[in-house]
C-alpha cells in the first residue's frame, strides 16, 4: 500500500489535446486509504469474493435482497466471506446485511442498493484497483527520474459533447499508456473499440492494456492490437512497463 499522490493532470491533458481529444471531465478515486485498498486486493485475489459481488449485482431487483452465497466447505472460508462483507458494509459499498440463521449460504440485504453501491460492485472496483496498482508501481521513483501524470475515468469529446471515456490514462516521460478495465463478458468487438482509442492516442500495442476478469477469445487480430492481461497480472505487467520507460 502506498500513500497517494495526485499530479495536476495538466501534463496528461495537454497530451490528449495534441491528439485532438478535448478532456471534458475526470473522476476522483473513491478508495483512498489502506482499508479500501485491502478490499480491492481481496476482490482481485479471491474468486469466491468476486462471485459474492456478482451475485449481489445479479439480484438487485429484489427487496429485501436475498442472494445465495458460494458454498464454503470450511468454517474458515465462511469467516473470510463474513469479514469481506463486513468490510464492504463498513466502507459503504453495501447496505446493512444479515446472513440467515442456520443457513450460511443465504445473504439478506435490508436496504436497496444505491447507485453508488451498484457502480462499485458492477466494475468500478477493478478500475480503482488499476489506478492503485499504477501508484504502487510508480512509488519507488523520484520526480527527477520519472515525469508522470494520470487521468482516471476521463471523459473526452468536443465542445463539451462526450464521445467516450478512458478508464485510466498514464503519461510517463512523454510515453502514453492507456488501460481498459472489464469485469463482465468481453468480446473482440470491445477489444477493437479499445484498440481504436489506443491508436488515436498513439499508444504502442504493449502499452495498450486490456484488463479483464473474463477470458477473451484471443484471436491473432485482437492480440496484435492490444495486450490482454488478468487483474492479478496487471500490477506486475505495469511495473515492467515503467522499468522499460525508465531504462530507455
Amino acid at each position: 500500500m502506498v500513500k497517494l499522490c495526485y499530479p495536476v493532470q495538466l501534463y496528461a491533458t495537454q497530451y490528449l489535446a495534441k491528439r485532438c481529444l478535448q478532456l471534458i471531465d475526470t473522476d476522483k478515486l473513491w478508495v483512498r486509504d489502506v482499508i479500501g485498498q485491502r478490499i480491492l486486493e481481496d476482490i482481485v485475489n479471491n474468486r469466491i469474493f468476486r462471485r459474492v459481488i456478482k451475485n449481489i449485482v445479479s439480484g438487485v431487483s429484489q427487496h429485501p435482497l436475498r442472494i445465495p452465497l458460494p458454498a464454503a466447505d470450511e468454517a474458515q472460508d465462511r469467516e473470510q466471506v463474513t469479514r469481506f462483507l463486513d468490510d464492504l458494509q463498513d466502507y459503504g459499498f453495501i447496505p446493512e446485511y444479515s446472513i440467515r440463521p442456520g443457513d450460511p449460504t443465504l445473504l439478506i440485504l435490508h436496504k436497496p442498493l444505491t447507485p453508488y453501491n451498484l457502480s462499485f460492485l458492477s466494475g468500478r472496483w477493478l478500475e480503482e484497483y488499476v489506478v492503485h496498482s499504477v501508484f504502487e508501481a510508480l512509488a519507488p521513483y523520484s520526480p527527477d527520474s520519472l515525469k508522470w501524470d494520470y487521468l482516471y475515468r476521463a471523459k473526452y469529446g468536443w465542445l463539451r459533447q462526450v464521445d467516450g471515456e478512458i478508464d485510466c490514462f498514464v503519461l510517463l516521460n512523454d510515453m502514453p499508456i492507456v488501460v481498459e478495465s472489464k469485469t463482465g463478458h468481453t468480446n473482440e468487438k470491445a477489444v477493437r473499440k479499445f484498440a481504436r482509442l489506443a491508436s488515436k492516442l498513439a499508444v504502442p500495442r504493449s502499452f495498450a492494456v486490456f484488463v479483464t476478469v473474463c477470458p477473451v477469445a484471443e484471436t491473432a487480430d485482437s492480440t496484435e492490437m492490444v495486450t490482454i492481461v488478468s487483474p492479478r497480472r496487471f500490477r506486475e505487467y505495469f511495473s515492467d512497463i515503467v522499468g522499460q520507460i525508465v531504462a530507455a
